[in-house]
C-alpha cells in the first residue's frame, strides 16, 4: 500500500504543478498585472493550486481510511497527510515557479 500511496502522491503533484505553471483564464491585461504584481499573486497562486491538489488528495486519504477498516492495517493517516501536504506544494511551488518564469521571459 505504501508504493500505491506514494505513486498516487506523486501524480497528484505533478497533476498540480502542470496545472500552475500552464493554466491562465485571463485577458493580456490580466496576466501583465499578475506579472507586475507578481509578490501578491505568487503565494495567492501557489496556496491556491495547493488547495487544488489537496481536493485530488482527499480520494487517497479516504481510501486508506476504509482500507484500514477493512482490513485492519495500521497506515498512518497523519503520516499520509502530511507527507502528502508537503509533497504537493512543493509540485505546486514549482509549477507557479515555471508560470512566471515563463512570464518574465516573454
Amino acid at each position: 500500500m505504501k508504493e500505491f500511496n506514494a505513486i498516487a502522491i506523486g501524480c497528484v503533484a505533478i497533476f498540480a504543478g502542470f496545472c500552475a505553471s500552464f493554466f491562465f483564464i485571463g485577458s493580456e491585461e490580466g496576466l501583465s498585472r499578475i506579472i507586475k504584481e507578481y509578490y501578491i499573486y505568487f503565494p495567492l497562486r501557489f496556496i491556491a493550486f495547493t488547495l487544488f491538489g489537496m481536493l485530488w488528495f482527499t480520494p487517497l486519504v479516504v481510501l486508506n481510511l476504509t482500507i484500514n477498516k477493512i482490513f485492519k492495517l495500521k497506515i498512518s493517516i497523519i503520516g499520509l497527510i502530511k507527507l502528502g501536504v508537503i509533497i504537493i506544494a512543493i509540485g505546486s511551488l514549482v509549477g507557479t515557479s515555471a508560470f512566471y518564469l515563463d512570464c518574465f521571459g516573454r
